[in-house]
């Protein structure tokens, strides 16, 4: 993707996310096992596009679990905005990048906030490379959207379009 279109479609996303009403949003941290064993005592490493599936895996898991069957009939589900992000240098020996995700998550039932964290981290663990380390927080302003996207200034392949969900406006 050429320069210019990165920076118009970054503009245009922080345009939509800068006029949100983010009172009823939640900041989400999700960290992942860099590798897991499998059924078969096959060990698999995380890579970004792993990453991804296994971020898909728990928002269909996270979705169903809200909303039933209207998810699947009617796309009833949560409004999501995924960031992956990673760091090379903490696992550098062994060339993992010690991937996670940050999200900006709605809660459209007004599960108190105690109740929907729980439900995630439930959730989360459940996924092949969910790991313990699950921050959920109030999202109180645009703080927390300009850290997630600290790494957009250079492409926006760390935006996982894959798994965002927005409501059109």
């Amino acid at each position: 993707m050429c320069d210019f279109l990165n920076s118009e479609i970054k503009e245009e996303l922080l345009s939509w996310l800068d006029q949100g009403d983010w009172s009823n949003w939640l900041a989400v941290t999700l960290t992942m096992k860099q590798s897991y064993v499998n059924e078969k005592n096959v060990k698999t490493y995380l890579d970004e596009i792993l990453a991804r599936r296994n971020l898909k895996n728990f928002l269909d898991k996270l979705n169903y679990k809200a909303f039933k069957k209207a998810f699947k009939r009617y796309n009833k589900k949560y409004q999501v905005i995924p960031v992956l992000e990673f760091h090379r240098d903490v696992y550098a020996s062994n060339n993992l990048k010690n991937y996670h995700f940050h999200l900006a998550i709605d809660n459209p039932r007004n599960l108190p906030i105690l109740v929907l964290r729980k439900l995630i981290i439930e959730l989360w663990l459940t996924t092949d490379f969910g790991d313990i380390e699950i921050d959920v927080q109030p999202l109180n302003d645009l703080g927390w959207i300009e850290y997630s996207t600290k790494m957009t200034n250079k492409n926006l392949d760390n935006i996982d379009f894959e798994n965002l969900s927005i409501a059109v406006k």
